[in-house]
């Protein structure tokens, strides 16, 4: 028997809508003979191989001059749902079956389809596929490691798990460093990049939860403010006073003229 297939590609936001003209049921003119059915009430799928005779309840051969075969169309819808992802399309196989090629999503990995009938697996789909069906990508969220440095001080520390688009805490600072105050991580060694768990002020707020956007391994670097100490100046029984300084650690210091 002749088959024929065609394939409309309708993408539209993840989804692709496939409308399959497949020849794929035989019907016939007659149903009985003499008192005697001669073919089967219901549609004979396409593909398969059926002696006639078998379809006389007498076991006669052949068909009578009256009743004819005839092919008829059906349209069927296969709607390919990626679910968030893009790429999940209809190819054809080398002996004309079909497969849906795997859909990809940025932050997940693609596991399979879910379809929503079992005679159509998405590895390969018969040409003499017939019946609507839906398939449904499934994802599993990537993890990703963040690493802590400790950009001069000391200590160390171990790295976080994170999961794609799921909240995320960055881990409370164990580092220290002589002389400095910490102030919250940065992507950037020098502070210039992307700062995390500042407020609005600009003051690290331990704890901050943030849903982690990134599909990759980060390093975050510990933040340090230099701490200002205060010198003061004692005459040491002489007369007269004199204001403080402020010295800043680390930084140049020049005593005030006596």
């Amino acid at each position: 028997m002749n088959k024929k297939l065609l394939f409309l590609m309708l993408l539209s936001l993840g989804f692709s809508s496939v409308l399959a003209e497949n020849y794929t049921h035989y019907e016939w003119s007659c149903i009985t003979y003499s008192g005697n059915t001669v073919a089967p009430s219901h549609a004979i799928r396409n593909g398969t191989n059926y002696n006639v005779s078998y379809y006389y309840s007498n076991g006669g051969n052949g068909l009578p001059s009256n009743c004819v075969g005839k092919q008829t169309k059906q349209n069927y819808t296969v709607t390919i749902d990626n679910n968030g992802g893009s790429g999940g399309a209809l190819k054809y196989n080398s002996d004309g079956s079909m497969y849906i090629s795997n859909p990809s999503r940025i932050g997940y990995t693609f596991t399979s389809w879910n379809t929503s009938n079992n005679n159509a697996p998405a590895s390969k789909i018969p040409a003499s596929f017939a019946g609507n069906v839906t398939y449904t990508a499934n994802w599993v969220a990537n993890t990703y490691s963040v690493n802590y440095n400790s950009n001069g001080g000391n200590g160390s520390m171990s790295a976080s798990t994170a999961t794609y688009n799921q909240p995320f805490k960055t881990r409370q600072n164990s580092f220290s460093r002589t002389g400095y105050t910490f102030n919250g991580w940065n992507e950037s060694a020098n502070g210039s990049g992307v700062a995390w768990a500042l407020d609005s002020s600009g003051v690290y707020e331990s704890g901050k939860s943030w849903t982690w956007n990134y599909a990759k391994d980060i390093t975050l670097y510990a933040q340090w403010n230099a701490n200002t100490y205060t010198v003061n100046y004692n005459s040491n029984g002489g007369s007269g006073t004199m204001s403080s300084d402020i010295a800043t650690y680390g930084q140049g210091y020049v005593t005030k003229a006596n």
